[in-house]
């Protein structure tokens, strides 16, 4: 079966586009400006575009909608290629914060783990906080030893 994008969430059919991400006078600076913002299908659109830039992601990092959607909502961002630097390291307390709040964002935190940029020990951290588990801890440990250079 092939996914088809929902015609609202199509960059490529929108006006002032060039196919990929808006550009242009009419660029969308945020998720509210996107039709249909206030929906977590369209974050999740947002989010999976390769071609999204870092500015908007961040505050879609810190939406909340269910633990589900949350928490692959963060996987998602903590993937995104155009995430790096500061702003990938903003995502490091935001993990926190939701395991001690009792939420299970353990995608996420193997995808920050994955990636080189992030420092192993605010990442080695987040496997000691209450909320994590075991096994999370485990996968921290594999995917820092995998990293490249290490």
């Amino acid at each position: 079966m092939v996914r088809k994008t929902p015609k609202h969430c199509d960059t490529s059919t929108m006006p002032g586009t060039t196919g990929g991400w808006p550009s242009g006078p009419r660029t969308r600076t945020s998720c509210a400006d996107w039709p249909g913002g206030e929906y977590s299908f369209v974050w999740h659109a947002i989010a999976r575009n390769a071609a999204a830039p870092a500015d908007l992601l961040v505050p879609l990092a810190a939406r909340r909608h269910s633990s589900w959607i949350d928490n692959c909502l963060l996987r998602l961002v903590a993937a995104h290629p155009a995430l790096t630097g500061a702003e990938l390291d903003g995502l490091v307390p935001l993990l926190a914060a939701r395991l001690e709040e009792g939420e299970r964002p353990y995608a996420a935190v193997l995808e920050l783990a994955r990636r080189p940029e992030p420092a192993a020990g605010p990442l080695r951290r987040l496997g000691h906080l209450p909320g994590a588990s075991a096994r999370l801890r485990r996968g921290i440990a594999r995917a820092l030893a995998a990293r490249p250079g290490l």
